[in-house]
């Protein structure tokens, strides 16, 4: 960590303690009512001028000293040049109490966090009023904390005008004064207007004033802030006292308000702003309008909002009907679906055969294929039948017949978490010690507000309306010794333990003070309970996954793990794997690996026996990879101290073996571990270059630095995928780091991911998961680290779409290696001889059997026609050169691709008889969808370019019947 950035313990304890002696005295001077305002000024400068004559006293009393402190004439100190200046001092406001008293930023945002409505409305007309707009420690301001927290009761008083009551007799430049009364208008003009421009970490107070619609528990208060806000909008009469409010305003990533409110599915808030000027038009830096965000929350009413305000143009690329029919199929938002296709706009634009046909087979492709076709023809029914039909309301269809999501219901994901995780550096609220919390904050990033942002009741985006299918387990037993023994060497064990046991003594002489086991990871009494409960939630989400419980599963926890090797911090060179760093990176325990180990311990004998470790966070995963090299026996040098005779020390070099079993001898050859992560050599941790290895299996991807999405992708398709799907895992154990993210606080931007990409490499890892191990999959939380923003944050979000991705992606869905391959084949020849050199793409083994459905890689022998793929009955197969007629379905060898050898035909994937003549002997097929043949021949022009089949395909006779 940086050293400047580290935290002055006396001066905090000064600063917490300052504020509240000077929020004491100042209430003291305002309750002085019974005399006027002029002479309230008057006794204060007189009393301020007492205490600057006594500075020198050396017989002052403790409380005289308080005062001092806080009419001294100081600067605050600790504020960057972001955090605001104090320019507002000297402007407008004239009066002698601000020659020895200059108030110190921080005590409107003390009084907003405590609700303390009536102090607030004395002090924000006096002459304190000039701080209005400074931040605190935090960066935020008052209005920023009143947003955040959704106190309507706090913002009307930040943007209220002056009453009579509250005017004080102030001489103000440049304004017409009668004796000691200042009329409303020359007020007005003086004032500090509260600053509505001023953002917070990168979100404008348009986003802000959002922050807590997606809690149903306390979406009227953010309803009533909305209220008090949107009249400041430039469209409006703005106040003296008040700077006009950007509705348009968007953030780093290009969003507005009105992107969140559709995207949060509230149509009552949409309406709201684009009724006070929210343009429904202005695309965000992925190209996506409001239109898109309104069907990724999957609400009709919001959908048809956005169209009727005339938010999306048919005619418009990114919002032409087949592009919006696009999104609705990749959100599996069907009920948006039906409004889309029964929108009177829309049905004056309706697609094409082949773009219909093209879009089938992308349903299909995700696993979606029997649901598409069937709200489309429902929409079709619908729309040419009477519209009073009784089906149709106002959501577009009723939910008796059209639900989101893939037909046999969405995956039992269980989110598992436990309060002991927030006792690892705990917090001091806000109210009680602001600056010590916010001191604390910003010094250690891996801190609980990562924790609030996400499960937090009212403020972890998980408890948000969006998640209340999500099965919870907050009550998760600890890990028992002999499972972190299976991963970690005793000797570390107990040094963490005495070290915690040291950070207790601190704790106890000085409270919210931390103990250190090394350099950047922090300690404090709660720590060894914390890291107990963190590895015992990923072994309960073991239990659940495995015995069938549920699906797949999200491990919330902290402190991580993945940089925690088997005696501590890992290795500085990959190749030193017996030797410690001196950083462990926040991590306590390998969470991760010790779930996977006692998974493998556990189920083996239960036919879960290979166990694959994917880590996408920006730090490479030099712990776990560790302990995963060390499956297999080794040696690793020891140095010690060896005394021959008094008085003389030898150091000398020992090697000793070390063997960490996790079940038995063939560990090694059943354990996969892959790493996507930044390198440079520099970024931390130094490790982790491009590399392939077996036995154990370890697929090490580096990134550089500006890493962009599409090569993000690049990689993974290229890499990690044709790899994982090589290994054939029983169970996938992710390391979800989100600390990539382009706005992270540390990862700064070296990779440039956003929510949207960890949302598409979690549907590859499920793909390969639905395939192998019926979806099984346990997911831990490791980075991400920027949180001010609560559940607007870059980690709630991604953290989010992770999730959302886990529940919301079709147990249909199969790998496509098509793809991967074209990664390949669009690359130039130097690209492709360093993946062979690299052996991170190879062909599968000669004992490796692969079908195809559609254009989905499934095992041949878990080929299955039964309603668990009834959404991928009807693929085509753009990969399929001849056929033969079978009752069933037919394995068609393609010798001139050996590596993707085998494919699947169902006998419904040949029922157009113009592309396959013979396809009715196939049997009983399903209708034949509009203009099949069009997409066929797109289809089969793309893939033709890689498969060279031409001695397999008659052109001629098939260009004729397409």
């Amino acid at each position: 960590m940086d050293p400047e950035n580290g935290l002055n313990d006396h001066q905090a304890d000064v600063d917490d303690h300052s504020l509240l002696s000077r929020r004491q005295f100042e209430g003291d001077f305002n309750q002085v009512g019974s005399q006027g305002s002029s002479q309230n000024f008057d006794m204060l400068t007189v009393s301020a001028d007492v205490f600057n004559s006594d500075a020198n006293s050396k017989g002052r009393n403790d409380s005289t000293d308080l005062n001092l402190e806080m009419v001294s004439d100081q600067k605050s100190t600790n504020q960057s040049d972001d955090f605001g200046s104090r320019s507002n001092l000297d402007q407008l406001i004239r009066h002698p109490l601000l020659d020895s008293f200059n108030p110190k930023p921080g005590i409107f945002q003390k009084l907003v966090h405590s609700r303390d409505s009536k102090t607030l409305r004395e002090y924000i007309f006096s002459p304190m009023r000039c701080i209005i707009n400074e931040r605190d420690a935090s960066g935020c301001t008052a209005l920023h904390i009143a947003l955040l927290n959704a106190y309507p009761d706090m913002l009307e008083i930040l943007l209220s005008s002056p009453s009579d009551d509250l005017m004080p007799s102030v001489d103000i430049e440049n304004t017409a004064v009668s004796g000691d009364a200042l009329s409303h208008d020359s007020l007005n003009n003086s004032m500090v207007a509260v600053d509505l421009s001023i953002p917070y970490a990168g979100l404008p107070i348009s986003h802000l004033m959002l922050c807590k619609a997606i809690f149903p528990e306390r979406y009227d208060d953010c309803l009533n802030c909305l209220y008090l806000l949107l009249p400041f909008t430039l469209a409006n009469d703005s106040s003296h006292c008040v700077s006009w409010l950007d509705i348009n305003a968007a953030d780093q990533l290009g969003l507005t308000a009105l992107h969140l409110a559709c995207g949060f599915g509230d149509s009552k808030i949409v309406s709201l702003l684009l009724e006070y000027g929210a343009l429904a038009n202005i695309s965000d830096l992925n190209n996506e309008e409001p239109v898109h965000h309104a069907i990724s929350s999957r609400d009709p009413v919001t959908l048809s909002v956005i169209l009727s305000s005339g938010g999306a143009d048919p005619m418009k690329e990114s919002t032409s009907t087949a592009s919006l029919i696009k999104c609705c199929i990749d959100k599996s938002a069907w009920r948006c679906l039906h409004a889309l296709l029964t929108d009177s706009e829309y049905l004056q634009h309706p697609i094409s055969e082949s773009e219909y046909d093209l879009l089938s087979f992308h349903a299909q492709k995700l696993g979606l294929g029997a649901e598409f076709e069937r709200v489309f023809s429902l929409a079709v029914e619908i729309a040419t039948n009477d519209e009073s039909d009784s089906r149709v309301n106002l959501g577009g269809v009723s939910d008796n017949y059209i639900a989101d999501g893939p037909m046999i219901g969405l995956a039992l994901t269980r989110v598992f978490t436990h309060s002991c995780c927030a006792d690892h550096i705990s917090l001091p609220e806000p109210m009680d010690m602001p600056i010590r919390r916010s001191k604390l904050v910003n010094k250690i990033p891996e801190n609980p507000t990562r924790m609030e942002v996400l499960v937090k009741p009212n403020v972890g985006i998980l408890r948000s309306s969006e998640f209340a299918l999500l099965q919870w387990s907050e009550s998760c037993r600890p890990a028992v010794l002999s499972d972190i023994l299976r991963v970690h060497d005793w000797s570390y064990i107990r040094l963490l333990q005495h070290k915690v046991e040291e950070s207790r003594l601190i704790w106890d002489q000085r409270p919210f003070h931390t103990g250190s086991i090394d350099d950047d990871t922090q300690l404090t009494p709660g720590s060894w309970k914390a890291a107990l409960h963190a590895c015992g939630a990923v072994i309960n989400a073991v239990d659940c996954v495995c015995g069938g419980e549920n699906r797949n599963a999200f491990c919330a926890i902290r402190p991580p793990g993945h940089h925690l090797g088997t005696w501590g911090a890992a290795q500085t060179v990959g190749s030193d794997e017996g030797i410690p760093s001196g950083s462990q990176g926040f991590c306590l325990l390998n969470n991760v690996a010790i779930g996977a180990a006692y998974c493998r311990y556990m189920y083996s004998n239960l036919g879960i026996s290979k166990i694959a470790i994917v880590d996408f966070d920006v730090h490479h995963g030099n712990g776990t990879e560790q302990i995963v090299r060390n499956v297999s026996p080794g040696n690793r040098v020891i140095k010690t101290m060896f005394n021959p005779v008094p008085g003389v020390n030898l150091n000398v070099e020992q090697d000793m073996s070390y063997y960490k079993i996790w079940k038995d001898e063939l560990d090694a050859e059943n354990v996969f571990f892959s790493s996507i992560h930044a390198y440079d050599g520099t970024f931390y941790p130094g490790t982790g270059p491009d590399q392939c290895i077996s036995k154990p299996n370890i697929v090490n991807i580096g990134l550089a630095e500006n890493t962009s999405s599409l090569v993000f992708r690049s990689k993974i398709k290229r890499f990690l995928l044709p790899k994982l799907l090589q290994f054939r895992p029983d169970i996938i154990f992710i390391s979800a780091g989100f600390d990539g993210h382009v706005i992270d606080i540390v990862g700064k931007g070296f990779t440039s991911c956003t929510e949207g990409d960890y949302a598409w490499l979690t549907q590859q890892l499920i793909s390969i998961a639905n395939l192998c191990c019926n979806g099984r999959i346990v997911s831990v939380l490791e980075g991400g680290y920027n949180t001010k923003t609560l559940s607007l944050s870059p980690l709630a979000k991604s953290v989010a779409a992770h999730v959302r991705t886990l529940q919301w992606t079709s147990p249909n869905l199969m790998p496509n290696p098509q793809e991967w391959e074209e990664e390949i084949l669009t690359d130039d020849n130097d690209d492709e001889t360093d993946i062979k050199d690299s052996c991170v793409f190879d062909t599968f083994g000669d004992d490796t059997v692969i079908a195809f459905d559609g254009s989905n890689c499934i095992e041949s022998e878990n080929v299955d026609h039964s309603s668990t793929y009834i959404g991928a009955a009807s693929h085509y197969s753009p990969s399929l050169k001849k056929h033969k007629p079978h009752e069933d379905s037919e394995i068609v060898k393609d010798p001139y691709h050996s590596d993707l050898s085998l494919v699947d035909l169902s006998a419904s994937q040949m029922a157009s008889n113009e592309v396959f003549p013979d396809a009715h002997l196939a049997g009983p097929s399903r209708p034949r969808r509009a203009a099949a043949i069009k997409a066929e021949e797109s289809i089969q022009r793309k893939i033709r370019s890689e498969l060279d089949s031409s001695n397999q395909i008659n052109d001629n006779a098939l260009n004729e019947n397409l």
